[in-house]
């Protein structure tokens, strides 16, 4: 190693913390090289972080070939500086930012540009380039078409700057000069802005900085002004989502729930109102339900609905979306879908899907919709991204492949239905021995032992303020009641007796005659000791 590369070694790394500490970059983002001679450069591993860089992680390259030398690789925007090089024989250090402002005006574009005669001959010259996926040949095209025309500072489109200089400290002051220039070209009072973030906001991005660490909140006039019109905004500095193409959705804090909409189960009329009042802003996109009702039917919905519902959708141009995460292959290997003969456009399953293995869950539909969750096979079209560590996991798809079959084979659904009348109709037979006001009922294996009613109480209303008065009038009842519900379960569970919020109970193939009989006699025992009170009356 000559002393001469050593030094340019050190230049890089030391440069990478300056860019951090200036905010010319952000992360792992942007990158640094520097001329050694005529064919050869160093220049910045690829995705390593500023501050744990050392010199050794420098990577050299031949300009003529590509050829490198490192332990790591080299940037992936190593073809652009290569151009710059190619291009300006007297450029000896060049610096990819993805500083703040001029990123901006790279994103937005600029027709005449606030810069004075003096600015430009500093800067050597600027101009736009295209719009080029990280790393491709087309942003390298695009680069090298704006250098070639003498610019030695290019505002690349959607992915920062790049800059040429003759040494390190001519760069850097150009990448200054740079950012003040398109920050006086950007309008508005940037500092104002920043003193509008309520409390709430605050709180917000706290809980949002936990799971994303580099999360931050943006108020510049031109983010509140896409805001105040419900305009997204693209996601301009983070090559992943460049590279996906995402959008940015712009909103306040009360707009998390502002696209749902909820209606009473078992109420068409209603549905159907929401459904014409959607229409007017632009449709609605889904109608998502569990078809056995919400709560795995603890307020039950009447035969017909499911079908009226789809024939609802189809009237107004929404997908129909089936919950069946509890109901699939428990009320029949057709699912709530094949018991009621509706079909729906997406259905959502849970661990059945995959025998209880890692990676539980799985959405199945018709191929219109299903296939464009498949990126590679929906090209050219709209897609969802879908995917993860565990997805399609072999092991977990056989398992359960298998899982079916057997439910098919043993007919466990019949089965664990049958099993859940017997359950369902020795608890009638208490409830009505003990003379307590209480309600049981089953759809197949799935059983209702409502003591409370405190899940029956609904107020939705479409305006905002009347569901909001009926909670309110009611409030200390249903805690009252929420409560009661509660010590219920623990009685049971005092008596070995699991259930799913003191009011659900789920039989199974695994249930026989004398389990079920043995469980009555359990539920017996809570029964004896409840006492009438007053509480929780409405």
């Amino acid at each position: 190693m000559t002393m001469e590369e050593s030094k340019a070694r050190k230049l890089l790394v030391d440069t990478g913390k300056k860019l951090l500490e200036t905010g010319l970059v952000a992360r792992t983002w942007g990158n640094i090289s520097c001329r050694l001679n005529a064919d050869i450069i160093v220049i910045t591993p690829s995705g390593l972080d500023y501050t744990k860089t050392t010199e050794e992680d420098i990577v050299k390259m031949n300009l003529a070939t590509g050829e490198w030398q490192g332990i790591h690789k080299p940037s992936g925007e190593k073809r652009v500086h290569i151009a710059a090089y190619q291009v300006f024989p007297d450029v000896n250090f060049v610096i990819h930012t993805h500083q703040t402002y001029a990123s901006a005006l790279g994103l937005a574009g600029y027709e005449h540009l606030d810069i004075t005669k003096e600015e430009n001959e500093s800067l050597g010259g600027i101009m736009p380039a295209d719009y080029g996926l990280p790393g491709t040949k087309k942003l390298t095209n695009a680069v090298k078409a704006a250098i070639q025309t003498g610019a030695k500072v290019v505002l690349m489109k959607s992915h920062g700057v790049l800059i040429c200089g003759g040494s390190k400290e001519e760069t850097m002051n150009k990448a200054v000069l740079l950012e003040d220039i398109c920050k006086r070209n950007i309008k508005g009072n940037y500092d104002l802005a920043q003193n509008t973030t309520s409390d709430k906001t605050v709180e917000l991005l706290s809980v949002v900085k936990e799971k994303f660490k580099y999360a931050a909140l943006v108020q510049t006039p031109a983010v509140n002004a896409c805001a105040n019109k419900g305009i997204p905004i693209y996601a301009q500095l983070d090559d992943m989502a460049q590279m996906i193409g995402r959008k940015i959705p712009v909103v306040s804090d009360n707009d998390v729930v502002r696209y749902i909409d909820e209606v009473r189960p078992n109420d068409l009329n209603m549905l159907e109102k929401m459904l014409k009042k959607n229409r007017l802003k632009g449709g609605t996109a889904a109608v998502i339900l569990e078809p056995v009702g919400p709560e795995s039917g603890t307020r039950p919905i009447s035969k017909e609905y499911n079908m009226e519902v789809r024939k609802l959708c189809d009237k107004y141009g929404a997908l129909l979306i089936f919950d069946e995460v509890v109901t699939g292959f428990r009320v029949g290997l057709g699912g709530a879908q094949g018991y009621f003969n509706v079909v729906p456009d997406l259905t959502i399953f849970g661990k059945i899907i995959a025998g209880g293995y890692p990676g539980a869950g799985g959405v199945g539909g018709k191929k219109e919709y299903a296939q464009l969750m498949a990126a590679g096979l929906a090209t050219g079209k709209h897609r969802a991204y879908v995917g993860g560590t565990l997805a399609a996991n072999p092991l977990s798809c056989l398992a359960g492949y298998t899982a079916i079959r057997e439910i098919e084979r043993t007919n466990a659904c019949e089965i664990a239905g049958a099993m859940g009348d017997r359950l369902c109709d020795g608890l009638k037979e208490l409830i009505d021995r003990y003379g307590l006001p209480y309600v049981a009922y089953n759809q197949g294996s799935i059983v209702h032992l409502e003591c409370t009613g405190a899940m029956s109480f609904d107020f939705s209303s479409m305006s905002f303020i009347k569901s909001a008065i009926g909670i309110l009038k009611h409030k200390n009842m249903m805690y009252e009641r929420k409560d009661s519900m509660e010590r219920m379960g623990a009685a049971y569970m005092a008596n070995g007796i699991v259930t799913l919020a003191g009011s659900r109970l789920y039989t199974s193939l695994a249930d026989t005659p004398e389990i079920i009989d043995e469980a009555l006699n359990r539920f017996e025992e809570v029964f004896k000791h409840v006492k009438k009170t007053d509480k929780g009356k409405v």
